[in-house]
């Protein structure tokens, strides 16, 4: 069984939601996103839980922010 992972992705208007960075532990996703990210606005922040590390499930969470927003559910 694949273990999940939180994958933190940003907004900017020139290129949608791009991923930044992903762990298995949903703690040190918060905390880098806490301390590397806060000069960016919070409603252009996003944590999302992936099925796991695939590349597809990567793109498939990508695919849904850029075209629905923040508010969705991928895992």
């Amino acid at each position: 069984m694949t273990q999940p992972l939180y994958q933190l992705f940003t907004f900017t208007t020139e290129h949608g939601w791009q991923p930044q960075f992903s762990d298995r532990d949903r703690k040190v996703v918060v905390d880098e996103e806490r301390d590397g990210y806060r000069g960016i606005p919070r409603v252009h922040r996003v944590i999302l839980k992936l099925a796991d590390d695939s590349a597809d499930s990567l793109e498939y969470a990508q695919r849904m922010l850029n075209k629905h927003g923040r508010n969705i559910r991928v895992s």
